[in-house]
Order: structure tokens, then C-alpha cells, then sequence
């Protein structure tokens, strides 16, 4: 009687542990921490702004496309950020382009491109189409991750991104502006599948290998700057892209 009695428990847990096996899964896991940072910006936005999730934009026929997890446009300004799901702690600064997730007490050391570079590109791609000389501001919130080995003003929890915003000036774009923006880049929207935006992703990686710069298509030169030598657009000033 007692091996029935383990087996109908064990039994009862299976759709428990299969629940626990699904919210561990990566795309799970970073559809869930999109929603948590979709809701904090509905209550930043209740009175005074928009926001928009998962924009895509870009050139589909040149295949040059940007998936950008939240975009908040508010009388504070315009803010494009890229959500993280990272465990363990993180390492990083605004000059690499590499950064480090560190886990399992430093035995498990994981590379990722910088979600700081990566959110440049996506807002040179959001000026391409918004067209008006307005900063924007490059956001990363991580929301499990240690974050206190990442050197960058960029980089936030989510406790500390709405206490950032609250801080900021309330009058750094007009109510119509923020109407004019949203209807903008709501217009330029891309229907494209993620499938399709992942070829996208290795045909831009491709184009870095070879030079070319994948903003604005233009060749990456050697340069000359404050930390050495380095691969710059050859549109430069107007496209400030750098490859490391």
C-alpha cells in the first residue's frame, strides 16, 4: 500500500514539475521579465506618456532590422530600453563590447554582446525615422542579475530605473511631441516574424565581419581615440557606430 501511495503522489507533482521545467525555459523567462517591466511602465506612464512593446524597425528589404524590447515616450523624453534576464552577476563597462555573466561561484563564465552597444543601434534606427533633434535615452534594465561589477550610467534594476525616471525633468517634450513621436515609430512598425529577425541578426554580425557598418551601411576604417585603436564608421559624425 505504501509504493501505491508514493506512486499517486509522485504522480500529483508530474504537472508541478513540468509548470516549474516550463518557467525556467529562457523564452519563458524573458517573456515573463518583458511583462514585469511592461507594467512598471504602464504606472510611469498612467499621466504624462505611451508606451510601446516589442518594436521592430528598420529596412526589411535590406534586411537591416532592430527588435526593440520597450520604447517609453513621455514629457520626461524618449527611452529606449532592452530588458535582460540574466542571472549571477555581471560584468561590463560602456567601452566594451563584450561583457561577462559569472555563475556557479565563478565557475561557469558566459560571453554576451553589450546590451548597451546593442540599444545604440536601436536608437539610431529610432532618430532615422523620428527625424527631429531629440535625445533618446539608452536604458538597460537587468532584472535578476548582480549588476554592481557593471560600469555603466546606462545599466539599471528595475527599483532603480523607476526611481532614475521620477528624478528626471518633466518638460523636455511637449504633449504633442510625445502624440508626433509615438504615431511615428507606431507607423514604421515592421509585421516581421522572429524568425526572421534572427537570419537578420547573423546577416548584421556578417556585415561587421566584413566591415561594413550595419547602421548605415557605410565601411568601418581604423581610427585613432582616447583608448586606442579602433574600427569607426566612415560616416562619421552623423553615424557613430564602433566595432572593438
Amino acid at each position: 500500500m505504501n509504493a501505491i501511495a508514493d506512486l499517486i503522489i509522485e504522480i500529483i507533482k508530474l504537472p508541478f514539475r513540468f509548470i516549474r521545467w516550463i518557467f525556467r525555459l529562457p523564452f519563458i523567462k524573458g517573456k515573463l521579465g518583458e511583462h514585469k517591466v511592461s507594467k512598471l511602465l504602464k504606472k510611469l506612464t498612467k499621466k504624462n506618456g505611451v508606451f510601446i512593446n516589442n518594436l521592430t524597425i528598420g529596412n526589411e528589404a535590406s534586411s537591416k532590422t532592430h527588435q526593440i524590447d520597450h520604447v517609453l515616450i513621455s514629457t520626461k523624453g524618449i527611452f529606449s530600453i532592452e530588458t535582460k534576464n540574466y542571472s549571477g552577476r555581471i560584468y561590463g563597462n560602456d567601452n566594451s563590447r563584450e561583457w561577462t555573466q559569472v555563475l556557479n561561484y565563478g565557475r561557469v563564465k558566459n560571453k554576451f554582446y553589450s546590451p548597451v552597444k546593442q540599444n545604440e543601434t536601436h536608437i539610431y534606427s529610432m532618430k532615422e525615422i523620428i527625424k527631429e533633434n531629440i535625445s533618446i535615452n539608452n536604458i538597460v534594465i537587468f532584472l535578476n542579475a548582480d549588476i554592481d561589477k557593471v560600469d555603466s550610467d546606462y545599466v539599471f534594476t528595475r527599483r532603480e530605473f523607476k526611481r532614475y525616471y521620477k528624478r528626471m525633468n518633466d518638460n523636455v517634450l511637449s504633449e504633442e511631441q510625445v502624440v508626433s513621436i509615438y504615431e511615428k515609430l507606431i507607423n514604421s512598425k515592421l509585421d516581421i516574424k522572429n524568425k526572421e529577425h534572427v537570419k537578420n541578426i547573423k546577416i548584421m554580425k556578417k556585415d561587421i565581419d566584413n566591415n561594413i557598418c550595419p547602421r548605415c551601411g557605410g565601411t568601418l576604417i581604423g581610427r585613432n581615440g582616447k583608448y586606442g585603436t579602433f574600427m569607426g564608421c566612415s560616416n562619421y559624425p552623423k553615424c557613430k557606430f564602433i566595432k572593438h
